[in-house]
């Protein structure tokens, strides 16, 4: 039977194993959770390869990019120097 671990999944959408793990934990108390593992193997966990599409379907209803907050896309802030004091001569 094949499976995928947490590096195989990453491998779907070219990303780390590592980020895949932190995709599980921030999504895990959300009403959208990664796919739940099939077992663990040691203390990995893995997921049946069959189940890739479940990976990709819940790859694709992820929010985008800033979701939640954060400066409006195009907003510009100025930054501000700290002001110099003047030195007279």
């Amino acid at each position: 039977m094949d499976v995928m671990f947490r590096d195989d999944v990453g491998r779907l959408f070219g990303v780390s194993h590592e980020l895949v793990r932190d995709w599980q934990r921030r999504s895990a108390k959300t009403d959208d959770p990664t796919p739940t593992p099939d077992g663990k193997a040691g203390a990995r966990p893995f997921w049946f390869a069959s189940r890739e599409q479940e990976w990709r379907d819940w790859y694709a209803r992820r929010p985008g990019k800033g979701v939640g907050g954060g400066r409006p896309k195009g907003s510009k802030t100025k930054r501000r120097s700290a002001a110099r004091p003047s030195s007279a001569s």
